[in-house]
């Protein structure tokens, strides 16, 4: 079976929280059009503090439910990671590639844009990253990884746990307001 992203993120414990996020995407690009002033940033503490709420409720069953489907389409296809980097490749060429390219070109000598620039040399294909990956990624680093992604979300269960999204609001409430004058 492929990737079905309509049940993986438009469904179940993904839902409320992927359209909740894409929701804030949209409004913030045309809430921020420029450099965002303190005022804005404290206006828009209880967007984020919302939004992070909503985390806390939805993201442990959310993951569960994305590595169910992931684990679902692996099963299913002994290729599916490899059709779907394949995938990814040929739409990053088609709709990205001249973009990021020209952003890379655009901020040379910059931090990012040289940056940019040594991943765009060392990686021009899906099969470049794949056998990089290869090389570097052994059983030992994938279980390691697997830990890390449990850790990480034993830390998310214990700053929701701890009221950690709203104090870390008000803390920055006031802080941007102050800012403002």
């Amino acid at each position: 079976p492929s990737f079905d992203f309509e049940s993986a993120l438009l469904s179940g414990e993904c839902r409320q929280l992927v359209r909740q996020g894409a929701c804030y995407g949209i409004r913030a690009s045309t809430y921020y059009t420029d450099v965002p002033t303190y005022a804005q940033l404290a206006a828009d503490v209880p967007n984020f503090a919302a939004l992070g709420n909503l985390a806390c409720k939805k993201a442990a069953g959310c993951f569960d439910q994305l590595r169910a489907a992931f684990d679902g389409c692996v099963a299913g296809n002994a290729n599916f990671v490899r059709d779907a980097v394949a995938r990814a490749e040929f739409l990053y060429n088609q709709d990205l590639a001249s973009i990021v390219n020209d952003f890379a070109d655009q901020n040379s000598g910059s931090l990012v844009g040289d940056l940019l620039g040594m991943a765009l040399n060392q990686f021009s294909s899906a099969q470049d990253i794949e056998e990089f990956l290869n090389m570097h990624i052994t059983e030992g680093i994938s279980a390691d990884a697997a830990a890390a992604a449990e850790e990480a979300l034993a830390i998310a269960r214990e700053w929701c746990a701890s009221g950690c999204t709203d104090k870390s609001a008000n803390f920055l409430a006031g802080i941007f307001s102050h800012m403002q004058g």
